[in-house]
Parts: C-alpha cells; structure tokens; sequence
C-alpha cells in the first residue's frame, strides 16, 4: 500500500481506534509437513501437500501468537470450503466453516455470530469478507492466495486491526505462507 494509507492506519493506532498489527511470515518446511501428515492425516486423491500445509501453518501460527479467531481468503470458494472441512479434521479444538457469496445474508450473520462466540474458530471465504464486515473478534488474516490489489490487501488486513471493546485485543496478524524444501 502507499504512504498516505499507512500513515491513516498509523493515525488510527495512535487515536486507539485501532490495534497494533504484526506481519508474520510463517515458514514451512516439506520436512516438517511430511512428519505432520505421517503422524495426522491419510491424503486422498484430491487433496495435495500444499492444502495441508496451509492448516498446518495457521494453526502453528494460532497457538504461537495465542490467537483465537483467524479469517482465510482464498482465491475460489470450493478451495475456501475445503480449508475449513481440513481443519476441523486436523484441529479438533477449533470451529472451522466457510462463508460465501451463495449463502444467504442471514446465513452468512448467523455464521459469524458463532464464530464470534466460538473460543477459537476460523472463517474461510473467498471475495466475501474484504470489506463491510466488522467483526472485532478477528485477530489473524491469513492469506491463502495471493490478494490482487492494493485495496484488497489494505480492506482486508483492516479485519484483523479492529478494536475488540468485550476482549483485551492489542494486536492483530496479518499471515503470509511461505514453503520452502
């Protein structure tokens, strides 16, 4: 993004409207997911090593940074429907479900509502939840796919950055993926 949004996101830290805000770069090895999916899952026919890799990369990211509420963007929405079946079957502790444009609006409040209650969940779309959507409980954006545009990035980031007032919320986690052998 360019100078003019950065210093308007700056301002509204300073102004506490809205939290501090971390970029994570999480790495993952072939070799630490190999051990992973050895040890949790059987892969099927249509599933790969990347798929699981991006659950595995969250959740590593989720207990490390103690976040409770992750927001996914993915490129389609079979992709995003796939990344929350995933990680309901891999993280047994976590509400994992998917959001998108197909779904009704009261569907989609009805979702968020019991994501919001959820002690920890996560939320998979795809070009759903970008803009208009305040759910302050949100402290991780993690990205799937590559995001287009600059406006998508800095729209979609501002999820993670909103104030919490019923939660002590100070920091949000915009995630980047990274694998590596």
């Amino acid at each position: 993004y360019n100078i003019a949004e950065a210093h308007k996101i700056a301002s509204a830290i300073e102004k506490d409207i809205l939290v501090k805000y971390k970029i994570i770069a999480v790495g993952v090895s072939d070799t630490d997911l190999k051990k992973y999916i050895e040890k949790n899952i059987q892969l099927t026919k249509t599933e790969n090593i990347k798929d699981y890799a991006h659950n595995y990369a969250l959740n590593i990211v989720m207990e490390k940074y103690n976040a409770n509420h992750a927001l996914t963007f993915h490129s389609r929405i079979k992709l995003a429907e796939n990344f929350a079946k995933r990680h309901n079957k891999l993280v047994q502790d976590v509400f994992a479900t998917s959001i998108s444009g197909t779904q009704t609006t009261s569907q989609r409040e009805i979702i968020l509502k019991d994501f919001e209650k959820a002690d920890k969940a996560v939320v998979s779309n795809a070009k759903c939840l970008t803009e208009g959507v305040d759910v302050p409980v949100i402290d991780i954006v993690y990205y799937s796919d590559p995001k287009n545009t600059k406006i998508d990035i800095v729209q979609s980031a501002g999820r993670a950055l909103r104030k919490a007032k019923h939660r002590n919320k100070t920091m949000g986690f915009i995630v980047v993926p990274i694998f590596h052998k």
